[in-house]
């Protein structure tokens, strides 16, 4: 969100205008706003472990906002299908993602050019899209269908390559140093203007405490989290050279992560390919990952927060400025994992992608950028409009004495008055509040008695919950997803004869 405060003149022009629209609302009904208080209420309520509570009230407002096109009507889609399917309402859950996915292809792909999203329309960020793709999959496979759910993960990959070679900055898939700042970054440091602006935006903690966690290599904001599940679907299709490609991808995001480079080294083995030097001395799996695998999924947090961030300044020969904006926090990870046990075998997750990093990464290699570039061009507009009121008034005072030169001089200090200061408002506490914040993913072989142990372990390993699973004698491959919400283990097991 960005505005300036409006000069006197606009206000009632601006009045009239809100007053014209509500009119010509009022014959087709009366919307109510619904505001960050509605979604603290729903989010307290799934954090507190009432999901049916919170369901309930989410597909509410959902169902209310399925025929808008703008505001925050994403939002609440986004908000109802994570807890429904949490809360074991898989079918609700796929309702309020299809009217998601019904508004981003107005978004971005009728063309019609009558649906373009609004500055102050929630749009979503990427991450959350591709998380679309997940849970709709989870919501297919829960009602029995793995080709459907196939089908989302194809859509997901398709999504992020798509974004990988179409909409990132083409410096972005470039590698880069740690001690290097992102492209977007080293641009706005590299201004003069921007720079002192940032100085003074008290943002600059932020951005340090940011740039010291920042991994080298390729840009976070290529979700690994997309390249793994994309990489799990070409696994269920026995398809080994593109779930190859994905998996060559993760390593250049993560090359230390032992899940993907021993899958990496199993896959090329399988295929034929020769093993990169680098990767000579990793052990590959004793089994095909492909076949007679149970794959698990443990997701686990919130996302980040937003933290309101105010300033107030003034840059040399402009008028002094009022700043509000939101910086995403990031609280520290649980550091818990999960761990199955059968047929001799035990695999514990590893990290997969960690969603809070990566929207960190966004707003600092694209929303933050901009959001200054914007408050810089509000500063200048209201600089040059005051510079503009004041020779109106020099021009008024000079003018012989005549009537109405009282007013007109009035007038003119009015908006002097009104433009020797410029407010900038871009406050945001728009987010997914019930989407994970942290993924982590691993297999093992399917036992022969079809008996398996699967535990959630805490931080420091003790066990937190444990389940005593068995299988069906005829299931080939299994995903067992763990969602753990504020301590509290909630566990879907799908499973597939095929």
């Amino acid at each position: 969100m960005n505005t300036t405060s409006p000069r006197p003149g606009n206000r009632f022009r601006h009045l009239i205008l809100r007053l014209i629209l509500c009119g010509l609302a009022l014959p087709a009904g009366c919307r109510t706003l619904r505001t960050e208080r509605d979604q603290r209420e729903i989010a307290d309520a799934y954090y507190d472990h009432r999901l049916e509570e919170a369901a309930a009230r989410s597909r509410e407002l959902s169902a209310e906002q399925q025929e808008s096109t703008d505001g925050n009507a994403l939002l609440w889609h986004l908000e109802a299908a994570s807890i429904n399917l949490d809360a074991g309402h898989p079918g609700e859950a796929r309702r309020c993602l299809d009217r998601a996915e019904k508004l981003l292809y107005r978004y971005d792909g009728d063309g019609s050019q009558l649906q373009f999203p609004g500055a102050t329309d929630y749009t979503g960020s990427r991450s959350e899209r591709l998380a679309l793709h997940l849970l709709k999959g989870l919501c297919y496979l829960h009602e029995g269908s793995l080709e459907d759910y196939l089908v989302e993960l194809r859509r997901l990959r398709r999504s992020q390559f798509n974004y990988l070679l179409n909409e990132v900055d083409p410096e972005l898939r470039q590698e880069f140093r740690a001690d290097q700042p992102p492209p977007a970054m080293a641009r706005l440091l590299a201004d003069t203007r921007l720079k002192e602006l940032f100085d003074r935006s008290q943002a600059a903690d932020a951005y340090t405490e940011y740039s010291r966690r920042r991994r080298p290599g390729l840009s976070l904001l290529l979700n690994p989290l997309g390249f793994y599940l994309s990489a799990l679907g070409y696994y269920f299709d026995n398809d080994y050279q593109e779930a190859a490609i994905d998996l060559g991808y993760l390593l250049r995001l993560d090359p230390g992560n032992e899940l993907f480079r021993r899958d990496y080294v199993t896959l090329l083995k399988l295929l034929g390919d020769p093993v990169p030097e680098a990767l000579t001395g990793v052990q590959p799996w004793p089994y095909d990952p492909a076949d007679q695998v149970i794959y698990l999924i443990f997701a686990e947090g919130e996302p980040p927060a937003w933290e309101d961030r105010s300033a107030r300044f003034q840059l040399p020969d402009q008028v002094p400025a009022d700043w509000r904006f939101s910086l995403p926090t990031l609280p520290a990870r649980s550091g818990g994992r999960l761990q199955a046990r059968g047929g001799g075998n035990v695999a514990r997750t590893v990290q997969l992608a960690d969603l809070g990093e990566i929207l960190r990464d966004e707003f600092w290699q694209l929303q933050f950028p901009q959001l200054a570039a914007r408050t810089l061009n509000a500063v200048t507009a209201m600089t040059a409009a005051h510079r503009s009121a004041q020779i109106q008034l020099a021009t008024a005072l000079a003018m012989p004495d005549y009537e109405g030169k009282e007013l007109a001089v009035l007038a003119a200090r009015l908006a002097v008055e009104a433009t020797s200061r410029v407010t900038v408002n871009q406050r945001e506490w728009r987010r997914w509040r019930t989407l994970p914040r942290n993924f982590q993913a691993a297999h093992l072989p399917l036992p022969a008695d079809r008996k398996l142990t699967l535990e959630a372990l805490g931080s420091d390993g003790a066990v937190r919950k444990r389940w005593q699973l068995e299988l069906g004698p005829e299931t080939q491959r299994a995903l067992l997803y763990v969602r753990e919400i504020s301590g509290q283990y909630y566990l879907r097991t799908y499973e597939s004869m095929e």
